[in-house]
C-alpha cells in the first residue's frame, strides 16, 4: 500500500508560531536527507508479504477449487469465494476465503480461513480468529452468506474456523496456547509448504467434518488444478495491477497483434480483473464492486504514473501504459512495479520523517515537563 502523506502542517498548528515553524522546517530537513534507496527495501518486503498472503490465499483456493481433480474435492467442501461478505461494506471482515459443503439435501457446512502471513503477530491470528468468529456466529450474517452461497432452504449445520500459515511459520509453535486464546471451539491451524513442494496439512485442532479431516489429515498436493484467484479486494494494489497489465500486454502482444499493445480500454482491464477475482455475491453486486475497485486501481495507476490517459495514440482507447523499454508483458509487468515502488517509497520517507520529527519534539516537550 502507499502510505497516506501526513498532514505536517495540521499537526504542527498545535504550537506557537515559533516551534511550529522549527517542526516544520526540521521535518523537512530530515526529508531532504533521506536517502529514498533506502527505504526500497522495507517497501519491497511489505510487498513480498502482501504476495506471501495471496500465496496462501491460492493454495486454499487451488486446494478445494470447484474442479473436480482438486485434491479437496472428495470432501465435498468446495472453494465458493474470496472476501466473504464482500457486499456489505459496514462489516470489516478478516476472512479471507470461504469453503462450503452443500451436497447434503437440509444442511451446509462452512469453513472459513484466514490465511496469517509472518510468525511474529500471533496476536493478530488469534484476534482475526475472535473476530471472524464473531462476525460468523451473528445469525443475521449467517443469513448473508447462505443466500450468498445459494444454499437455498437448507440450514446451517457447523463452521469451521481454520488460520493458514505458512509451514514454517508454525514450526515450534504451540497449538494449546494459541487455540485457549480463540473463541470458536472448531479451530484448526493448517500449515502450507511453500519451498518446493506444494503440500496443504492439517496440523492440529478440532475438525467438524471427517472428510474435511481426511482431506487435509495427511497432506495433500494443492497445485494440481488452475488457481481460481490471483488477489483479493484487499491486496495491495501492486498485485492486481501488475498482473492484469502481464495479462493485457501479453495478450495484446502474442494473440491479438495488436499496433499498440500498451494501449487498453476500461472494459478490457475490468474485464481480466474480474477474472481473476471470485465473489460470491450477485451479478449486480459484483460489477458494483469491481467497477469501484477498478476505478481505485486506475486512479492509483495515474497518481504512480503508470497509465496515462492524455496520450493513447488510438482514439479507442483509455489509457496507455507509461514506461520506457520494449513493449512486451515482462518488461511492463516489471516496469511499473519499480514505479509503484518508488512512489511508495518516497511516500514512506515522509511518514518516517513525520514520526521522527514529532519523536524528537515529544520527547523535548518531555524533558521541560519533567525539568519543571
Amino acid at each position: 500500500m502507499i502510505p497516506e502523506e501526513p498532514d505536517v502542517s495540521g499537526y504542527a498548528e498545535r504550537f506557537h508560531p515559533d516551534k511550529k515553524s522549527r517542526f516544520e522546517e526540521r521535518y523537512e530537513e530530515i526529508l531532504s536527507n533521506t536517502e529514498i534507496d533506502e527505504v526500497k527495501p522495507s517497501v519491497r518486503a511489505k510487498i513480498s508479504l502482501e504476495r506471501e498472503h495471496v500465496d496462501l490465499i491460492r493454495a486454499i483456493s487451488s486446494g478445494f477449487h470447484q474442479n473436480k481433480r482438486a485434491p479437496g474435492a472428495d470432501s465435498g467442501f468446495k472453494f465458493s469465494c474470496v472476501d466473504p461478505l464482500a457486499n456489505h461494506l459496514d462489516i470489516e471482515c478478516e476472512a479471507d476465503v470461504l469453503l462450503a459443503r452443500t451436497r447434503e439435501f437440509s444442511r451446509v457446512q462452512l469453513c472459513v480461513v484466514a490465511c496469517e502471513v509472518d510468525d511474529s503477530t500471533i496476536p493478530s491470528w488469534i484476534e482475526n480468529t475472535n473476530k471472524i468468529h464473531e462476525i460468523f456466529n451473528d445469525p443475521a450474517n449467517q443469513d448473508k452468506i447462505l443466500s450468498q452461497i445459494g444454499a437455498g432452504k437448507r440450514t446451517l449445520d457447523a463452521i469451521q474456523y481454520v488460520t493458514l500459515v505458512k509451514t514454517e511459520d508454525y514450526e515450534d509453535l504451540s497449538f494449546s496456547e494459541i487455540n485457549h486464546q480463540c473463541t470458536p471451539s472448531e479451530y484448526a491451524v493448517w500449515t502450507v509448504e511453500m519451498n518446493g513442494t506444494s503440500e496443504l496439512c492439517h496440523e492440529d485442532g478440532d475438525i467438524i467434518h471427517k472428510d474435511l479431516l481426511d482431506a487435509v489429515n495427511d497432506c495433500f498436493d494443492y497445485d494440481l488444478t488452475e488457481n481460481p484467484i490471483e488477489y483479493t479486494l484487499n491486496t495491495d494494489p501492486i498485485i492486481p495491477l501488475s498482473n492484469v497489465v502481464y495479462r493485457l500486454v501479453r495478450g495484446k502482444d502474442k494473440y491479438e497483434n495488436a499496433k499498440e499493445p500498451l494501449e487498453f480500454t476500461q472494459e478490457e482491464f475490468t474485464d481480466r480483473y474480474a477474472a481473476k477475482l471470485k465473489l460470491s455475491v450477485s451479478k449486480d453486486e459484483k460489477e458494483k464492486i469491481i467497477s469501484a475497485t477498478v476505478n481505485k486501481l486506475l486512479q492509483i495507476g495515474q497518481e504512480v504514473g503508470i497509465f496515462s490517459k492524455a496520450s493513447t495514440k488510438l482514439d479507442k482507447s483509455d489509457y496507455r501504459i507509461m514506461y520506457q523499454g520494449s513493449a512486451d508483458a515482462k518488461t511492463a509487468e516489471d516496469a511499473i512495479f519499480e514505479k509503484y515502488v518508488l512512489k511508495a517509497s518516497r511516500e514512506q520517507s515522509k511518514v518516517d520523517a513525520f514520526k521522527r520529527v514529532k519523536d524528537e519534539f515529544d520527547s523535548s516537550q518531555k524533558g521541560l515537563d519533567e525539568f519543571s
